[in-house]
């Protein structure tokens, strides 16, 4: 949950460790291809020059590959950066109610959308770190209807996989046949266990 550019700036010797070992691959690579070619293909340069364009062709093949992983470090820093639900710090939305577009967000999302994933995300690093204390502390305002509310968006999750798992109980009640299907080990029971396992597949949130 650092800003990017320090994240962005912590991946820089990973990345060039990494663009250095491609390198060394590339470049072996196409030493051994180069033994494998026929006399008319091969150069005919001096050692000095030979050298040279080995050093040039190293040198470049680490360019591309640093270049490579720098571009996949980015773009993981800026696909896993935290989209916080807040006012702007020192606005006047700041100080009178900065928890109202966190839960406005939980409350009138779509379930199960990227929305609703991003605000309950947000909600969790709020009450867990120390980032953020200005908007935890908006929380327990004195009136308790902020702290209600944040209580109501929490326990819905919930209450929605406790209605699942009643549902899917109740639908596998316990009789005769899958008594029978149970010792007999059927493909009964693989699809019983595989369904009572559904509930808990969008447990993240």
């Amino acid at each position: 949950q650092r800003h990017p550019f320090f994240s962005f700036k912590m991946g820089f010797p990973s990345a060039i460790g990494q663009a250095l070992k491609l390198a060394c691959a590339g470049y072996l690579v196409s030493a051994v291809l180069t033994i494998f070619l026929p006399k008319t293909f091969k150069s005919q340069a001096t050692m000095g020059n030979f050298i040279a364009e080995q050093i040039i062709f190293y040198i470049g093949t680490f360019v591309v590959f640093l270049c490579w992983e720098l571009g996949h470090h980015l773009h993981q820093v800026l696909l896993t950066k935290r989209l916080i639900f807040a006012p702007p710090k020192g606005t006047a939305a700041a100080e009178t109610n900065p928890s109202e577009p966190l839960l406005s967000a939980l409350e009138e999302s779509t379930p199960k959308s990227l929305l609703q994933y991003l605000a309950y995300l947000d909600l969790c690093m709020a009450c867990e770190r120390n980032v953020d204390t200005w908007r935890r502390a908006a929380f327990f305002e004195e009136t308790g209807e902020t702290y209600k509310r944040v209580l109501a968006v929490c326990l819905r999750p919930l209450e929605q996989l406790t209605l699942k798992l009643d549902g899917h109980l109740k639908s596998f009640s316990v009789d005769n046949s899958f008594l029978l299907a149970h010792q007999l080990h059927s493909p009964t029971e693989q699809l019983v266990e595989s369904s009572l396992y559904d509930p808990f597949y969008e447990f993240q949130v």
